[in-house]
């Protein structure tokens, strides 16, 4: 014999059983697209077992880590999703179709489901006729009213089966205690508190069997279950039933009218599941084999697995022609077909289209949409359509397919997921099969999905491969663009000073610098490359002389005839030699840039000035500001909103001058600089912020 402690550790782990029949519903619902969560609610509320089951899974920690405030049924719902509710069902299913109860005679649960959803409906009638701010709470207490009592038939069935379809009565209570040494009533209420829902929950579960003088002064939601429960198991007539409803404030008179409204509530229910409730009222001193709804859950259930298991062997499929050979061999073996073809739809010309067309025949046939057929109007209607060669009305079409397929029957089923058609996989086989498959249209719907999933993410993979190659690819010839330009700008240099050289060995001049400067140049372009190689920095601290820089860059383009004698390029610079954090070459590349971008936007000349105006701050960080201002026309607005991004539609000098600014950009970006610019028709300025080689903003001086 269990003591009542042992009773309780294996209720923590009770898998209570719920009502075949809402199982399937459920699981039917499951598959609708467009099924709403008040519509996943109002059937599941039906169903003491999946309503407990939702709600502990969505109070878990793994769905309410940073609230604690309860969740109503529909909230929970909305938590999960309707994949993981799917998921739920398909397990419970699963585990009926398995476990003890399928076979038992002990699996009848009619008799106790009537008995909760009437406590249930009763309790909500009587919450909304009192006043009582929480209906679905009231509702939610009568459900579960009695979850005790299916908690020990999961645990203890041979022992708890005698007593199961006792009426719920002080008898029930006394013939638990002696047999498990706890009541349904206790142990529901224990469940409910470990499961966190509300307090009065758990003691409106424990309290529906005390006598009424104890409850007078309970909460109200105490006195609505108790009274309930009464009214259901005794009618209206009940003098105990009156006097435990006078306590919440409720008539005589109201409790015909909530009785009947409760009962015709409950049959409406039974009626749309397909319960039949025929003589359940009668307490059986023997239990008795309930209808068999079983099979018809189990066939669902089969089907839904076979589809799942189809569709984990499509996601491996890496290959389009792969997973479409995959599909049809798939379908001949669950569908008994004697062969099928996939047809993908072309949603910009809406025409399906042959997927493999190593088939000779499919080579060159298409089917638009507006042609009409069947296979047409199994993509149009999303659902499957059906024909044979005994049709006399079948199209040019079918009759191709039927011989393609050499079959005497067609089945066409639209591969849809979420209402998106990928296409319409058609099979052939025998006049006898296709009218089977007319009485599964939900495992060809099932299938299908599970193969439109496979195309879809396929599709959308090798989409994100192409894009991805063509980012990488023009990420590329951008990189390629870049390097030709900044290798250019050295080689321009090395060109002027070997002209400058044939000048002055021509005069027999003596030769100063140029050699020292023409070596640097090839030393900048062998960087170049390097870095377009192996883009990586050094992670070398380096500090540039941002004055000897700019007057490099001055001689550079004053020395090697780059200006025309209209044009005037001054160095401007602080007397103390301010140092920047940055790379020399880089320093020297980004000026270069700025120069010639200037020059070529004063073709007529004009005046440029490099002027380093000294340290400024910005943000608590020490900046050197450098300036190069033209006074050319200054840049077009457009092209001043993206200037420091390449130019692609834009050829010739625009397209340059883009490039170039890009190209300081980046330069800056990875040595912590900053660039801005100020443009008007009367010249432009670029303004150059480098990391002080000080780091920080100087300690003020004291007075």
């Amino acid at each position: 014999m269990h003591g009542s402690s042992d009773i309780r550790k294996q209720l923590l782990t009770a898998r209570l059983p719920p009502l075949p029949q809402i199982l399937a519903k459920l699981i039917e619902y499951c598959q609708e697209d467009d099924v709403g969560m008040d519509k996943l609610a109002e059937l599941i509320s039906k169903d003491a077992a999946i309503t407990t089951k939702i709600l502990t899974t969505a109070s878990s920690t793994a769905y309410r880590r940073n609230n604690s405030a309860k969740l109503q049924l529909e909230q929970a719902l909305i938590s999960l999703g309707t994949d993981l509710i799917r998921t739920l069902a398909i397990s419970e299913s699963i585990f009926q179709t398995f476990s003890r109860f399928a076979g038992s005679s002990i699996a009848d649960l009619r008799r106790f489901w009537k008995h909760s959803l009437t406590v249930a409906a009763i309790a909500r009638d009587m919450a909304k006729a009192i006043g009582y701010p929480n209906i679905d709470e009231a509702y939610l207490g009568g459900l579960l009213h009695d979850i005790g009592r299916l908690a020990f038939l999961a645990v203890a069935p041979s022992k708890y089966a005698p007593t199961f379809h006792l009426s719920d009565s002080d008898s029930l209570c006394a013939a638990e205690q002696s047999a498990l040494h706890i009541t349904h009533q206790e142990a529901g209420a224990w469940l409910i508190e470990r499961w966190k829902l509300e307090p009065c929950l758990t003691d409106s579960v424990l309290y529906h069997h005390e006598p009424i003088t104890r409850i007078e002064t309970a909460h109200l939601l105490v006195r609505i279950i108790h009274a309930a429960h009464l009214l259901c198991c005794h009618g209206a007539d009940d003098k105990l039933t009156q006097q435990s409803s006078l306590l919440c404030g409720l008539d005589a008179n109201a409790l015909h009218t909530i009785s009947n409204n409760a009962g015709a509530k409950v049959q409406q229910a039974a009626e749309f599941l397909g319960i039949d409730l025929t003589g359940i009222d009668d307490a059986p001193t023997e239990t008795k084999e309930p209808p068999r709804v079983q099979p018809e859950m189990d066939n669902e259930l089969h089907d839904i697995v076979l589809a799942s298991e189809a569709g984990r062997t499509f996601a491996l499929q890496t290959d389009k022609l792969e997973l479409c050979e995959t599909v049809m061999r798939s379908a001949c073996i669950l569908f008994n077909l004697d062969d099928a073809i996939v047809f993908e739809l072309d949603h910009e010309t809406q025409t399906l289209i042959p997927a493999d067309e190593r088939r000779q025949r499919l080579s060159r046939l298409s089917l638009p949409l507006s042609s009409g057929g069947l296979a047409t109007e199994a993509v149009l209607r999303q659902r499957p359509a059906f024909a044979s060669r005994e049709q006399s009305l079948i199209g040019i079409a079918e009759a191709q397919l039927l011989r393609t397929l050499n079959a005497e029957s067609l089945v066409c089923v639209p591969l849809v997921v979420r209402r998106y058609c990928t296409g319409v996989l058609i099979g052939g086989a025998s006049v006898l099969q296709i009218h089977k498959l007319e009485q599964t249209p939900r495992f060809l719907l099932s299938f299908a999905s599970q193969a439109a999933s496979a195309m879809r993410a396929l599709n959308a993979k090798q989409q994100t491969a192409m894009l991805q190659a063509e980012q990488e690819a023009e990420e590329f010839r951008l990189a390629s663009r870049k390097m030709a330009h900044e290798i250019n700008n050295p080689l321009a240099i090395i060109k002027n000073y070997l002209s400058l050289l044939n000048d002055k060995l021509m005069k027999q001049e003596p030769i100063g610098g140029e050699i020292v400067i023409l070596d640097q140049e090839i030393d900048r372009v062998s960087k170049i490359l390097r870095q377009f190689i192996n883009p990586v920095s050094s992670g070398r601290k380096q500090v540039s002389d941002v004055n000897a820089i700019i007057d490099e860059v001055v001689q550079l383009f004053n020395d090697t005839g780059f200006t025309s004698p209209k044009m005037q390029i001054i160095a401007q610079t602080q007397k103390q030699p301010p140092h920047a954090d940055c790379d020399q070459d880089m320093l020297t590349q980004i000026l270069i840039n700025l120069v010639k971008n200037a020059i070529e936007a004063m073709p007529q000349g004009g005046q440029l000035r490099i002027a380093n105006t000294g340290h400024v701050q910005r943000n608590g960080k020490l900046f050197l500001r450098l300036t190069v201002a033209d006074t050319g026309p200054g840049i077009p607005t457009d092209i001043l909103e993206n200037l420091f991004h390449p130019i692609r539609n834009i050829k010739s000098v625009e397209q340059h001058r883009g490039l170039g600014l890009s190209i300081v950009y980046d330069l800056l970006n990875k040595s912590n600089g900053q660039i801005a610019c100020h443009s008007d028709p009367n010249g432009t300025t670029f303004e150059l912020l480098l990391p002080s080689s000080s780091g920080m903003m100087p300690a003020p001086e004291s007075s």
